[in-house]
């Protein structure tokens, strides 16, 4: 019999963890498994966003009509600062061109074609960072659609623990899937422009090779969605950086290439990755680091894009296509040539 009665114990201690666990990661539910909205998910931790998007996509009922896609340096810019559409924002941290198909193919699963995709072409992007850096496309969006799955995350421990760690001092999201951009402190901002731009420096120049298949996948993605419209624009990397990628990394001859086929695909071009009013106004107000720029700077953007390209601040942007891509070109050289470093990491 006592056997018996620590058996009944331990299940019933048991089912109680289990139970616990559950409700803690549907309550919290980092990772957006369900339409839950509470005070105590008013902050949503960053995890993995891949899954976190994907998971936000299949689970709400809201229907979209455009779709954001790149790399992390759109996550700052929130669906309501765009005009005239309803836009998903699925940028992801590290996107290579090859995840761009299978990602938009499963929006238009659940949304239908989109009237418009907003391709944020970044430069780092046409450079191959070994294959899938993050999460296989694949796995992830078979993951998504296991009802399984699901339920495993839901009863995941580690979810709950991590679910239960203090957000401080670092970026979240909303239940909106809006993502929202901690300032640095000067210490920490001064730190993470040392380690970008080293970074970047040894990626250009050491680790990272040109993707001979980029422009192939960029030709597709336009031939597959030609009912939709592409709005292409580059992001406005401190002008710090660019330069240093330009110049000490010796990637302008590159880049040049890689706009001219740019103009060439969509026709047009937003470029603000250029050096201007905003990207050498490099303030922990504007940007996170060198490489990401805040929401404020990622308001300007969106707005320029999809409401009124001519507002202030006036030099921030160049609408380039092929009527003007070479004096385009040659204007960024010059002012390439005439820039004053503000740091000195770079020899």
């Amino acid at each position: 019999m006592k056997f018996k009665r620590w058996i009944f114990i331990f299940l019933c201690v048991g089912f109680i963890f289990v139970l616990r666990v559950f409700c803690l990661n549907f309550t919290i539910d980092m990772l957006f498994l369900t339409t839950n909205k509470n005070r105590f998910n008013e902050k949503t931790k960053v995890f993995n966003e891949r899954v976190q998007k994907s998971n936000f996509l299949l689970n709400h009922t809201k229907k979209y009509d455009a779709v954001l896609i790149g790399t992390s340096r759109c996550l700052y810019m929130q669906s309501d600062f765009f005009s005239g559409m309803k836009i998903f924002n699925y940028c992801l941290s590290g996107m290579d061109a090859s995840e761009y198909k299978p990602y938009i193919d499963f929006f238009k699963e659940l949304n239908g074609t989109p009237k418009f995709i907003v391709l944020n072409a970044d430069f780092r992007s046409a450079f191959n960072q070994g294959k899938f850096a993050y999460d296989d496309p694949t796995q992830v969006l078979k993951n998504v659609k296991d009802k399984i799955y699901k339920l495993q995350m839901l009863l995941s421990i580690k979810n709950a623990f991590n679910s239960v760690l203090p957000i401080k001092n670092t970026d979240f999201y909303d239940r909106e899937l809006n993502k929202f951009a901690v300032e640095q402190s000067d210490e920490l901002f001064k730190e993470y422009n040392k380690s970008n731009i080293e970074g970047y420096f040894l990626d250009f120049t050491k680790r990272w090779n040109f993707n001979d298949e980029y422009f192939n996948l960029l030709k597709s993605l336009k031939n597959e969605n030609k009912t939709s419209k592409f709005i292409v624009y580059t992001p406005p990397i401190a002008a710090e950086l660019f330069v240093t990628e330009m110049i000490k990394a010796n990637q302008f001859e590159r880049y040049k290439e890689w706009f001219r086929s740019l103009v060439e695909i969509f026709g047009e071009v937003y470029a603000f990755m250029d050096i201007n009013s905003v990207t050498t106004d490099l303030r922990p107000q504007n940007y996170k680091e060198v490489s990401h720029f805040m929401p404020s700077v990622s308001q300007i953007v969106a707005k320029k894009l999809t409401k009124n390209f001519s507002q202030e601040p006036k030099d921030f942007g160049v609408i380039v296509d092929k009527s003007n891509i070479e004096s385009f070109l040659n204007e960024q050289e010059r002012k390439l040539k005439e820039y004053k470093f503000i740091f000195s990491y770079i020899k």
